[in-house]
């Protein structure tokens, strides 16, 4: 079968981007990675993904940090391995990657990477819910009423406190303003839509 004919600019484009990501840009790092991980313009490869990924997230790229833990969730690209994903989709959910506070809250209702722990997995889903989420039936468990039915009266009061408290914590989003601002302003970069939105590096 005949390999397809790929747009030239497409090509100079994609080659600016790894350009950019082998010099240690965190966005185009992310944005490589998302795409390896969707098969958005470049083949399906969960491996290569998830290195460009773990680039990205070492460097504090939210975006990334949340699509690998969901990576190690499950076992695309590296090893499942839930104490990895906590450990990432954390660190995801502390920068306000929304969907990650919901997969945070899971781990820590089931015990899966991290130790059982009832406060945060109602603190976290609390904030996914108080977003707009649409309710889910099949999920009622893993709601905070469901959450909640486990918990003591304290418990709970110190739950809703920390939802009050809590701020997120971006240590990515002037050098990634700047990085991707940079990269939109090249003629050829723009044709492959470079500021992906944070929905785009989830799957959580």
């Amino acid at each position: 079968m005949d390999k397809p004919i790929l747009d030239p600019a497409f090509v100079r484009a994609m080659g600016r981007v790894l350009s950019r990501a082998e010099l240690g840009d965190a966005a185009a790092q992310r944005f490589i990675g998302v795409r390896f991980y969707w098969g958005a313009g470049l083949p399906q490869d969960y491996t290569e993904a998830a290195k460009w990924l773990g680039n990205a997230a070492h460097l504090g790229d939210a975006d990334a940090q949340a699509l690998l833990g969901s990576a190690y969730r499950s076992g695309r690209g590296v090893p499942s391995d839930y104490v990895e994903a906590a450990k990432w989709l954390g660190k995801a959910a502390e920068q306000g990657i929304e969907d990650a506070w919901q997969a945070l809250s899971r781990l820590y209702a089931t015990g899966k990477g991290v130790p059982t722990e009832y406060v945060q997995a109602y603190k976290w889903i609390s904030l996914w819910y108080s977003t707009g989420q649409r309710f889910i039936p099949r999920l009622d468990a893993l709601s905070p009423n469901g959450i909640a039915k486990l918990m003591t009266p304290e418990q709970i009061a110190q739950a809703d406190a920390l939802v009050l408290d809590w701020k997120p914590v971006r240590i990515m989003d002037r050098y990634k303003a700047e990085s991707l601002t940079a990269m939109c302003q090249d003629k050829d970069l723009s044709m492959l839509g470079v500021s992906i939105n944070t929905s785009e590096a989830k799957e959580i």
